[in-house]
């Protein structure tokens, strides 16, 4: 008998440890997501450009760095990517959050943000795709 309610303390002990690290992780998500929002709407692309990953042809870079906003061809794909998180913005009347998981992309684990941007009773749903370089939640990409 104590060996069963030892085994359902452990159990529940654990459970309770993931549970956490997974809230913690969702919230760390929506917290990067709103982040580059809130950069786009405000076009800064400088400070956007350290939120975003690099995703080029050099492959010494990919999935191991953000852009770098002194370089002119990173700065014109910051402010692509930041203009059409933008316009996503300025075409609804709010966002929420909708379902976050994690899955793989070319290889790479990314976690999947999608929110869905409301304008009156119209929803248009948008995947912002994350990793992770330097213990830091980079987006990725936009599906």
């Amino acid at each position: 008998m104590k060996r069963i309610l030892f085994l359902l303390i452990l159990i529940t002990f654990f459970a309770s440890a993931v549970t956490a690290q997974q809230n913690e992780k969702v919230e760390s998500l929506k917290a990067a997501t709103d982040n580059i929002f809130e950069l786009s709407k405000n076009k800064d692309y400088k400070n956007a450009a350290d939120k975003i990953a690099y995703y080029g042809k050099d492959a010494e870079r990919l999935f191991k760095d953000h852009y770098n906003y002194a370089d002119e061809k990173d700065a014109a794909q910051v402010k692509r990517i930041c203009k059409k998180i933008k316009a996503l913005i300025d075409i609804s009347d709010s966002h929420t959050f909708g379902e976050i998981t994690s899955e793989t992309k070319d290889g790479i684990a990314t976690s999947k943000v999608e929110v869905i941007f409301s304008s009156g009773e119209q929803e248009l749903i948008t995947n912002f795709l994350f990793i992770e370089i330097s213990a830091r939640l980079l987006l990725f990409d936009i599906d």
